[in-house]
């Protein structure tokens, strides 16, 4: 198991085969982890490791965290560096990742983490997600059940599970990653007064110019407000950190992306 070691660069180490291509592998603070697109693996390296988007602190040996959207588990490495006794719950739909996820998880010998792969709504059963599937590194971090977000010109539509993440919610959660590619407002309310159990959390609300149009951020900051979360929010200018084959598509919805850090008073 990797334990916390001071942070060092992740680098390409070799290539192994994967169902829908040559998955990488790379290191960090010695653990090992496989990926399969690289332009994927460079805004996560620099949002989660350099820029310490999900950094939190706990004065628990174990903290519960619950990661909505773990991809390739970049985040869940994060995580056990900080808290190697944390006890996870990852959620991701995409049945690429899911399966890196899993490789990932196992070759790093990580205890105590719950993987489910299912999309989080606010209904159960199954539901549209539409991302992209197929190719050589297919690209995994614009996957959504919203089809305004998940339909970016090359998008495939597969079908998969849905669950609620009220139903895992039972004891207090000390930190909420939310990165569900703009399905967080229908996440957040179906949580309604389980808000209440989580202490801290960075989730990314991502709207179009419609949804801006008709309050979509103001509504997520009113249900924070509700449930007495002290925010920051952050806008960041979203054409700048996709690639040259969504420009369409953000010529089209116009995407806005604001991240925000929340912390509910005691």
């Amino acid at each position: 198991m990797c334990l916390k070691k001071s942070s060092a660069p992740l680098k390409n180490t070799q290539t192994t085969s994967s169902k829908h291509s040559s998955a990488m592998q790379a290191t960090l603070n010695g653990c090992k982890l496989f990926y399969l697109n690289e332009e994927n693996f460079q805004e996560l390296q620099n949002e989660i490791f350099r820029g310490n988007a999900y950094r939190f602190e706990s004065d628990k040996k174990a903290p519960l965290i619950i990661d909505c959207g773990s991809n390739i588990g970049m985040s869940i490495i994060y995580f056990k560096n900080k808290f190697p006794f944390a006890k996870i719950i990852g959620f991701e739909p995409d049945p690429n990742s899911y399966a890196i996820l899993k490789k990932n998880v196992a070759v790093n010998e990580f205890k105590d983490i719950t993987l489910i792969n299912a999309a989080l709504s606010n209904i159960e059963g199954e539901t549209d997600f539409f991302g992209e599937f197929n190719g050589e590194s297919p690209n995994s971090l614009g996957g959504s059940i919203i089809q305004a977000w998940g339909d970016r010109g090359y998008t495939e539509k597969i079908r998969v599970k849905a669950v609620k993440l009220s139903n895992f919610i039972t004891t207090e959660v000390d930190f909420l990653k939310l990165d569900v590619e703009g399905a967080e407002l229908h996440v957040l309310e179906e949580l309604g007064d389980k808000l209440t159990f989580i202490r801290e959390m960075s989730l990314e609300v991502h709207s179009s110019n419609q949804e801006v149009t008709m309050g979509k951020i103001n509504k997520v900051t009113s249900l924070l407000k509700k449930y007495n979360f002290s925010f920051n929010v952050v806008c960041k200018n979203i054409a700048c950190l996709l690639p040259e084959k969504q420009h369409p598509w953000i010529k089209k919805i116009t995407p806005h992306l604001h991240i925000i850090s929340a912390k509910r008073a005691n």
